[in-house]
């Protein structure tokens, strides 16, 4: 899905009131790196019509908003990275996925180690600093997780242990500081959601976690439940607790909070924020200076409805499944809808400082909420790319959708030059080839996509699938992902940092392009460039083959050909011409036999008795068995067997195929080798690569002849 946004201006005409002007007003709500978002205002004009085209501008705001904070200040917040990371992803079917930049500087923010955190004490209350950054920071972190990757990462868990380590001492978490009413107000706001962030962290509640730890995680539940409300709002925002945690809540509980929530709905269908709660009592450090803009406002005796508690009203009567059709949450939709205005977002003045009215854009975010669970966002699906101006944020603002929606082209036949072959989880096969894209077969039409649409490079070098079902191409140009909708590049990072030489289970490794030895690793949101650690025996080959000499041996000895990831999750890469390379996660071991630094190594394989196969291409060839322990010594039934081939696979009857180029394929039954020449016709056709798919069937990639595929005798030509 297209996803592109051009450098973002919305100019609105502000008028200040007395009240505002005693805080300094910039001149624009968000400034960054060519994105201007204007001073939201109560005189900007309201949508003449809302529709396709508002939702889109609603879309582009928060766009706008996150990204320039992320630029400009870098911190996780309670008005904007906060709210968008939060909810955001649970839209991408409408918008396509949340900005990866965005996602970073959460994950930047996580410590890198866990350690305790000592409570402070200020005006007699009590509290851990940077509980409200950590809530906020795992909660975005954990629906990222929940909407994209489907699973924990690393950082998410890291993340939420380091929440609980701001955890007071009777499970809650406590609010200080003076922020944006409502967020981060009460205990119970903030408790909740922590309570979120654990509930919402794919499988996090129910992996084992350490006694300390689980018990933490009941002390908040026990708080949750028995916390003394501060004010109407914690009160409604048990229908959330319910939501998130239905057994804390009972159902007269839920009931009471339904029936309060919906006798503060105002005659025009819409709720305020100020009616849940006296002034004095959202946060235990309301100062006069906000007292006084609070108090002040001209509708303070009779509070207007607002954007964020109707929007908040409608979710939470969503969520304790009142139906859309409900005359309350029509009523409070009609509301929204005649309310937006013309730059997309929904008005609202700040209680907190009035100038930025950061309140806004978390109006608007929870604005968008309430549409998508009354199925109002539905109409900008498929379409939110084509109403995009041309033009993009650059390479930061890069996105996971950031190309068009993908067609492709039906054919009928594969071309010649197939040089991969791969099945995904759901059977769609994909070929790749060497001039002209990939293929997709589902059994029913052969779709062939290129670089018109979307791809990178139309020479593939690799096809892989991550755990979310994406499928990733890598090409020496760079690395194209497929999310069923469309294809994207992935923007590998600036800087080659050694630190980034890590193992995680769900990571996805990438050969680099000719002459860099590079490999790249993709932790579901930064493509990580790697480099090698020298060796001698490398330099001594760039030694003995300097460029100035040699300027058209066009590739370095640390070039890397196959990449395997073993069954103890180490991961293994054969070069160019300095052998083979396993890291554990801290340690790089060099294999350099005499054959494995001959020529280019291949393909690896660890077969089901964890045997290692590494196949070859070069002079000389050599057979035979060298344990990866000792090699240089002839030893039967050693663990590594070195073989000439471009390709290498086991059958399910635990036979050994590989794929030689002109010789065909062959087939290892013990001692025994059987031979399969592939002709088409008169001509020798040349095997690439051997691949066997989900049912055990074996197929060949090939130069000249297409795909094949084994029939129990032969090979047929797909």
């Amino acid at each position: 899905m297209v996803n592109r946004f051009a450098p973002v201006c919305f100019i609105v005409v502000c008028f200040l009131s007395m009240a505002e002007q005693a805080f300094a007003q910039p001149k624009f709500q968000y400034e960054s790196e060519g994105i201007l978002v204007s001073l939201p205002s109560a005189d900007e004009p309201k949508v003449e019509k809302f529709g396709t085209q508002s939702i889109l501008a609603a879309a582009k705001y928060i766009e706008a908003g996150a990204l320039s904070w992320t630029r400009d200040r870098g911190c996780v917040n309670c008005h904007t990275t906060g709210p968008y990371l939060v909810e955001r992803s649970a839209w991408s079917k409408h918008f396509g996925d949340p900005s990866v930049e965005v996602q970073e500087s959460f994950r930047q923010a996580v410590p890198e180690t866990i350690a305790s955190v000592k409570e402070t004490v200020k005006d007699d209350h009590r509290f851990y600093p940077g509980a409200f950054t950590s809530v906020w920071r795992s909660l975005g972190l954990a629906e990222w997780d929940r909407h994209i990757t489907k699973s924990t990462s690393e950082y998410t868990d890291r993340s939420l242990r380091d929440m609980f380590e701001r955890q007071s001492s009777n499970g809650s978490f406590v609010s200080h500081g003076e922020v944006e009413i409502p967020h981060i107000t009460t205990d119970f706001e903030l408790s909740l959601q922590a309570a979120r962030a654990i509930s919402s962290a794919p499988g996090w509640l129910a992996s084992p976690k350490e006694p300390i730890l689980v018990a933490k995680v009941q002390k908040l539940k026990d708080w949750l439940q028995t916390a003394q409300p501060k004010n109407d709002f914690d009160r409604i925002l048990r229908l959330r607790l319910a939501h998130i945690m239905p057994e804390l809540v009972t159902h007269t509980e839920r009931s009471k909070a339904i029936e309060l929530l919906a006798s503060k709905q105002h005659n025009d269908g819409g709720w305020s924020t100020r009616d849940m709660s006296e002034t004095g009592n959202w946060h235990f450090e309301i100062s006069e200076q906000v007292r006084k803009l609070i108090d002040g406002m001209s509708d303070a005796s009779k509070p207007e409805s607002d954007a964020y508690m109707t929007a908040l009203a409608i979710v939470l009567l969503r969520q304790a499944e009142v139906p859309a059709s409900d005359p309350r949450i029509q009523a409070g939709l009609k509301w929204l809808k005649q309310e937006q205005r013309v730059s997309g977002r929904w008005w609202m003045h700040s209680l907190y400082r009035g100038n930025y009215h950061y309140i806004t854009y978390i109006a608007t975010i929870e604005a968008l909420k309430a549409l998508d669970l009354c199925g109002e966002l539905s109409v900008a699906t498929s379409i939110f790319a084509r109403e995009q101006d041309e033009g993009s944020l650059g390479e930061k603002g890069k996105r996971v959708s950031d190309t068009a929606v993908a067609n492709g082209k039906t054919v009928k036949e594969l071309d010649k030059a197939i040089l991969y072959v791969f099945q995904e989880k759901d059977s769609v096969f994909w070929f790749g080839s060497d001039e002209r894209g990939v293929y997709r077969y589902d059994g029913k039409a052969l779709v062939n996509y290129t670089m018109a649409e979307g791809l990178v490079s139309n020479r593939i070098r690799g096809i892989q699938e991550d755990r979310a079902g994406n499928i990733y191409f890598t090409t020496y140009e760079g690395i194209s992902r497929f999310d069923g909708r469309a294809f994207m590049t992935l923007t590998a990072s600036s800087e080659i940092d050694p630190a980034e030489w890590k193992l995680r289970p769900d990571d996805l490794w990438f050969v680099g392009p000719p002459d860099a030895g590079l490999v790249y690793r993709f932790d579901g949101s930064v493509l990580h460039r790697l480099q090698f650690p020298r060796t001698k025996l490398g330099d001594d080959h760039l030694e003995k083959m300097p460029r100035s000499k040699f300027p058209n041996a066009i590739y370095s000895p640390y070039d890397i050909y196959c990449i395997l990831k073993d069954s103890q999750g180490n991961v293994w890469f054969g070069s160019t011409c300095v052998g083979v390379c396993r890291f554990d996660g801290n340690n790089f071991v060099w294999f350099t036999d005499g054959t494995l630094v001959e020529a280019p190594v291949r393909s690896i394989l660890e077969d089901k008795r964890g045997n290692f196969w590494f196949t070859y291409t070069g002079h000389n060839a050599f057979e035979g068995f060298r344990t990866i322990d000792d090699f240089g010594k002839d030893h039967k039934g050693a663990r590594g067997t070195i073989v000439p081939g471009m390709s290498i696979v086991e059958d399910d009857e635990g036979m050994i195929w590989t794929g030689a180029l002109g010789a065909g394929a062959f087939r290892y039954e013990g001692k025994k080798k059987t031979q399969f020449p592939i002709k088409d016709g008169d001509t020798t056709v040349s095997v690439f690569a051997i691949y066997k798919d989900n049912k055990g069937t074996v197929w060949l990639g090939t130069h000249n002849g297409g795909a094949y595929q084994f029939n129990g005798r032969t090979f047929e030509k797909f």
